[in-house]
């Protein structure tokens, strides 16, 4: 019996690090590019603050997952997409993103980071995370991440740099801020969220938790028997 219980923590034990391996490697490609344009943009707007930037600042794409990826493929001005590793063409960014996702996926390793994780800060999550987020902001958490990554960006030493670093956390991480960028209204949403929307953006969560679940019990049900048989 002794032997079957350290079995069964075992197995429950490689199924934990399984989903959080794979749950760290779900990363939208979508929400990525929709992040990376924004900040595009803010680093246009805010004109050479890049050259402050600390070792590993969010802002800095050059870190992000795709970066790599997006900066060798070709846009057609009719919209179309080459893929820069194969060189094969795509209508659009969602045949060329389900193409990445079945042949080149995750081109990096751990040195770089998933821009989506970044998508409350600039209001590019998508409806089907809007609750969350939204309860997050209203709460105030959101404007404590947005100042955390911010603050990491910027050394607080120089002038210039603590300037910039102060600046950029009342424009970005105001608390009104984040209810605007991201849709919402103290207490909730603007818009209604569907509920497909919100099991196809948890899908693979959900995938997980049902395959851990019913692993367990399986696994419960087997030990149980045997015991029993003894």
């Amino acid at each position: 019996m002794e032997f079957h219980n350290k079995l069964l923590m075992v197995i429950i034990f490689t199924i934990l690090e399984l989903s959080q391996t794979l749950s760290d490697h779900i990363c939208s490609r979508p929400v990525s590019r929709r992040v990376g344009h924004a900040i595009t943009r803010l680093l246009k707007a805010e004109g050479g603050i890049s050259k402050h930037f600390l070792p590993g600042c969010f802002l800095n794409q050059k870190l992000h997952l795709f970066n790599h990826e997006e900066s060798i493929n070709i846009v057609f001005p009719t919209g179309e997409r080459q893929c820069g590793f194969c060189g094969e063409i795509f209508e659009g960014e969602k045949s060329y993103d389900q193409h990445m996702e079945s042949v080149h996926p995750t081109p990096h390793d751990g040195e770089f980071f998933c821009s989506e994780k970044l998508c409350s800060i600039f209001g590019q999550c998508g409806e089907a995370s809007k609750l969350q987020v939204c309860t997050a902001a209203s709460q105030g958490d959101l404007s404590e991440f947005c100042r955390k990554r911010v603050w990491g960006c910027f050394s607080g030493d120089g002038e210039e740099s603590s300037l910039i670093r102060e600046r950029l956390s009342r424009k970005l991480c105001n608390k009104e801020r984040m209810l605007e960028v991201n849709g919402c209204i103290e207490g909730g949403q603007r818009n209604n969220t569907s509920l497909a929307e919100i099991f196809s953006h948890h899908f693979p969560k959900v995938l997980l938790l049902f395959i851990m679940c019913s692993t367990f019990v399986v696994s419960y049900k087997i030990n149980e028997y045997i015991n029993k048989v003894k």
